[in-house]
């Protein structure tokens, strides 16, 4: 069983950094850390609370499909 403060069981990991992730790199290619810097405060700029939440809760969901799977629990 998973500690309460587990990092996998973290959506903000799991979710919000994979999603910012792919934003960022898309169609984008960075030469530099500060232009790669650049990129994230601009997405990071961008990025509409809605879309955050659309994130969060879907991260959530698998999560913890995923947990409950892992030790044999049903819904």
């Amino acid at each position: 069983m998973w500690p309460p403060n587990s990092p996998d069981l973290n959506p903000v990991d799991c979710a919000v950094w994979g999603a910012l992730q792919q934003q960022v790199y898309h169609n984008r290619k960075f030469t530099t850390v500060d232009q790669l810097k650049q990129g994230i405060v601009e997405e990071c700029n961008s990025y509409h609370s809605a879309s955050l939440t659309a994130t969060l809760t879907n991260g959530v969901v698998v999560l913890y499909s995923d947990c409950t799977a892992a030790v044999g629990w049903t819904h």
